[in-house]
């Protein structure tokens, strides 16, 4: 009896420390021109994802949304909100597992301003060469009609 009791007790432990794997692999976000873009990927088996939006403290949930997954299982979705910072969390459709990522605030002129002093040292040096051609051709025929 003893030891069908310890086979029972060790056949439990072992099926219930079974490995439990997220669902939720990965979540990417970010936010440009009032719109987050939110995309990731999920274990086989997951149909659609909840979306959750916070504020930045991550205490006040501004928007909930939902997306399908695809066959790859990845999921991708764009969201109009105001720019600010955020926090997305994404979790399985049961709202189990939570994947969380901070979306940052960035700057609405996000392009690279064309740098307008780049230029300057060529425009310099053109102008020393062409006043150096002048002057010297005004030389040249000054000496050429004093011969």
């Amino acid at each position: 009896m003893k030891k069908f009791s310890l086979i029972f007790v060790l056949a439990f432990i072992l099926f219930s420390a079974s490995v439990n794997a997220e669902p939720i692999k990965s979540v990417d976000a970010d936010i440009k021109n009032g719109e987050i873009s939110i995309s990731g990927e999920v274990e086989d088996g997951v149909l659609a994802v909840q979306i959750l939006i916070y504020d930045e403290t991550g205490k006040n949930e501004i928007l909930m949304d939902s997306t399908d997954v695809n066959s790859d299982n990845k999921f991708s979705t764009k969201i109009n909100v105001t720019d600010g910072k955020y926090i997305v969390r994404v979790a399985d459709y049961e709202g189990g597992n939570i994947k969380e990522v901070a979306v940052p605030r960035v700057e609405e002129n996000d392009e690279k301003t064309p740098e307008t002093s780049d230029n300057v040292v060529k425009y310099i040096i053109l102008l020393i060469v062409s006043l150096s051609g002048v002057i010297l051709t005004l030389i040249f025929f000054k000496k050429k009609e004093s011969n």
